[in-house]
């Protein structure tokens, strides 16, 4: 029978998944042998039994049986009495009845302490909430513990616990909100002044404005304009400035003389400059006039020939003001065309700046993807309190491929909202890319009345937010994401409006964009063979 039970096992290819009847430790000791299976030796799970022989068997046994003779093994025959059994069995429901019956123990009793006694038919419902099994934390944190101190665990020990910051009230993992790099940017987190003398502690975002303010602040001295280059603490200053009056006074006489000896200096600057002037212009006319007797002298010996010259001169000008007319109509006529130009350039210009505008705008909008995730039977899904996660997506052809997940039942310190988180998964081209990742990644609650009105909130993924939120994954789905454990509250869900409604027929819609800064290895890229 061993060899046989061996055989059955190799005919499902996993000894380790063969199971036929029910291997419990029952109350009253081995159960009689008219309940037992005569192939796997334990009490038969859904009996059947044969007409050649009246043995009773499992139902998995004798399937696994058949496949026996589908695989050239033996046969489809009778283990005891060797008869063909096709055909030749059917379904035992007074046995069925009278095996579901039998009392048992919890297979928690001897290793965990379980007192639970019940009866076959109702052990499998108990092992799914018998507080002594042994779990995992439904948060995925690793821990395993038992199921009774599960909701202790989610609600004060697993480090993955969402939890509120005790200073600026975010919402974060236990393991995020409390650790040295959030109290390091947290806006409201105590500090003390960086004043040596100041004693007082703030919240961080309101320590700048007390700085400016502060009593210990070294300030430079008002009258630092003119020579007084101490610095004093700023409550200090007004005796500061009566201690030192006589010395910002002799300062500032010291500053007035300099200032009455520059407008002296000017002053003396200026005449003699006038009297260059003056002394220019005498000898300019005295220039001007012996150079006109001269010319006078001239005139008078040659006057015949001067009017033969003032007389070409005139023709001459008068060629010489027609050219200048045509050359003014020229010149305005190059003006215009060269307003034309600069016009025509100004609007080349805008037209190059819009376009590129436009290229900028079309690399960021492909560097943008979206992607719309249908989320169906809501309320089963609020009801198992388990978490969905919805397809993977790349974030981009060759990008990073993520998961949207969703806590359809809030988590265990706030069960009436849904939490929304965007998970890293292991991907195809990660190693190409660039890690830890960085991008925005938007989550939307769509509003299925119109395309507005949609529930948003704004995730980004920078050095601000703990590495392993954006580090690599390997081989494994990733439960740790990024994103909000109080998306949206279970009561707004209800509310039926004209202008919004997330919750339609029991199907939610989620639409997520993801906005990547982070950038690819192009070295690494492969190209096709």
């Amino acid at each position: 029978m061993a060899g046989l039970v061996e055989g059955l096992a190799e005919a499902t290819e996993d000894s380790s998944s063969f199971s036929g009847g029910y291997s419990y430790c029952f109350v009253d000791g081995d159960p009689p042998n008219k309940y037992i299976c005569h192939i796997c030796t334990l009490p038969a799970r859904d009996p059947h039994q044969v007409t050649c022989c009246y043995n009773i068997y499992c139902s998995v046994c004798l399937q696994t049986l058949k496949l026996l003779k589908v695989k050239g093994q033996n046969g489809f025959i009778c283990p005891t009495c060797r008869q063909p059994l096709e055909g030749n069995y059917f379904k035992d429901g007074r046995v069925d009845r009278e095996i579901r019956c039998l009392e048992v123990y919890c297979n928690n009793r001897m290793e965990k302490g379980c007192p639970w006694v019940g009866t076959v038919a109702n052990i499998e419902s108990h092992l799914t909430v018998c507080p002594f099994d042994v779990v995992k934390c439904s948060n995925g944190c690793g821990a395993e513990l038992k199921r009774s101190n599960l909701k202790t665990h989610l609600t004060s020990r697993c480090s993955q616990r969402i939890v509120k910051c005790q200073y600026c009230q975010s919402s974060g993992m236990h393991i995020i909100v409390t650790s040295k790099h959030h109290l390091d940017t947290c806006t409201h987190y105590p500090v003390k002044c960086a004043n040596k003398d100041c004693s007082l502690e703030l919240p961080r975002i309101e320590m700048l404005s007390h700085i400016k303010a502060c009593a210990k602040t070294l300030v430079s001295c008002e009258y630092s304009s003119i020579g007084c280059d101490k610095k004093i603490m700023r409550e200090n200053l007004e005796k500061h400035n009566e201690e030192s009056m006589k010395d910002h006074l002799l300062m500032a006489v010291k500053e007035v003389g300099l200032l009455r000896a520059d407008v002296k200096m000017l002053k003396e600057k200026t005449i003699l400059i006038d009297s260059f002037r003056g002394a220019f212009a005498s000898m300019a006319s005295i220039e001007s006039v012996h150079n006109l007797a001269t010319r006078v002298i001239s005139f008078q010996g040659q006057s015949k020939s001067i009017q033969a010259q003032v007389t070409n001169l005139q023709a001459k000008v008068t060629r010489d003001q027609e050219e200048r007319t045509i050359m003014q109509r020229t010149v305005q006529s190059i003006r215009g065309q060269t307003a034309n130009l600069k016009l025509v350039q100004t609007q080349h210009c805008k037209a190059i700046e819009s376009l590129t505008a436009n290229v900028s705008a079309q690399q960021i909008k492909n560097k943008v993807h979206k992607h719309v995730f249908k989320l169906s039977g809501f309320t089963d899904k609020r009801d198992s309190k388990k978490a969905w996660y919805s397809p993977t997506f790349y974030t981009s052809p060759g990008g990073y491929m993520m998961a949207l997940r969703v806590d359809v039942s809030g988590d265990a310190s706030n069960e009436s909202f849904i939490g929304c988180y965007v998970c890293l998964m292991a991907g195809e081209y990660d190693h190409a890319l660039e890690w830890p990742f960085s991008g925005v990644a938007t989550i939307e609650l769509l509003n299925q009345l119109e395309d507005k009105n949609h529930k948003t909130y704004e995730l980004v993924f920078d050095n601000a937010l703990p590495q392993p939120c954006r580090e690599r994954v390997y081989g494994k789905t990733n439960t740790l994401g990024w994103g909000f454990s109080e998306f949206i509250a279970h009561s707004e869900l209800a509310i039926s409006s004209t202008s919004f409604q997330y919750l339609c027929d029991d199907k939610l819609y989620f639409r997520v964009t993801v906005n990547v800064t982070s950038k690819t290895k192009p070295w690494l890229e492969e190209t096709d063979n």
